[in-house]
C-alpha cells in the first residue's frame, strides 16, 4: 500500500496539537511505530506534547492515513476517534460541556471550532426535533483525509454522548469518502446507518 505524501504548504493552517492527545500511545497498540508514522507526516514527537500549540493540519491528517497504513488497521481514524475523550479537546470541549442544554453547547462548538481548526466548516443545523452537525476540511490541498473525517466525528459523538448523559440517539452519519471495506464497523461505531460517497 502505498503512503501518502505530505501536502506541500502544510504550515498554511493548523490545528491544535489536543487534537492528537494520546495518539503516539495508540499507534505503538495497533502494532505500528509512532516514531516512524510521525516522522513521515514530517512531525518530531515533541511537536503534539502541548496541547495548546499549533500544528499543520496537512501534516495531522498525513499522519492518521499513515498510521493506518502502517498499522494495517483501515479503521484507525474510526478507533482512535471513538475513545477520544471531549475535555481533551481543551477550550471548545469544555465549553460544549458547560452549556446548559445541549443545543446551546453543540453551538457553541460548532461557532469556536475554528479556534481549534482552520480551513474547516463546521456547522450546525436545526430540521425539525433534530439537530444535523457538519464537519468538513475545506483546503482542496489536502484531500487524502478519510482518517481525519472518521476521527472527528467519532470525537464529535463522543461529546454528545457526555453532554447527553450517555442518552444519544445518532439518525444517521454520511461521510464524504467512498465506502471502505468492512463499513459496517462504521454503524456498530456510531450506532447508526452510515452512508459514503455523500455529495
Amino acid at each position: 500500500m502505498g503512503l501518502p505524501a505530505a501536502a506541500s504548504g502544510s504550515t498554511s493552517c493548523h490545528v491544535l496539537a489536543a487534537a492528537a492527545s494520546g495518539v503516539t500511545a495508540f499507534i505503538r497498540g495497533a502494532g505500528a511505530d509512532p516514531d516512524l508514522v510521525l516522522g513521515e507526516a514530517g512531525f518530531d514527537p515533541r511537536d503534539l506534547e502541548d496541547p495548546r500549540a499549533t500544528v499543520p493540519l496537512a501534516r495531522y491528517v498525513a499522519m492518521m492515513e499513515r498510521a493506518a497504513a502502517r498499522s494495517g488497521d483501515s479503521h484507525f481514524g474510526l478507533r482512535f476517534g471513538q475513545q477520544f475523550q471531549p475535555e481533551a479537546l481543551g477550550l471548545i470541549g469544555e465549553l460544549a460541556l458547560a452549556a446548559p442544554d445541549v443545543g446551546t453547547g453543540l453551538a457553541a462548538f460548532a461557532r469556536h471550532f475554528i479556534q481549534h481548526q482552520q480551513n474547516t466548516e463546521t456547522r450546525l443545523a436545526r430540521e425539525g426535533r433534530s439537530l444535523r452537525l457538519e464537519y468538513r476540511i475545506v483546503d482542496p490541498r489536502i484531500w487524502s483525509r478519510r482518517q481525519d473525517a472518521e476521527l472527528t466525528m467519532g470525537m464529535f459523538a463522543n461529546l454528545l454522548r457526555r453532554a447527553l448523559g450517555g442518552a444519544l440517539e445518532i439518525e444517521e452519519v454520511w461521510f464524504e469518502h467512498p465506502a471502505p471495506e468492512q463499513a459496517q464497523a462504521h454503524a456498530a461505531a456510531f450506532g447508526a446507518p452510515v452512508f459514503f460517497a455523500a455529495p
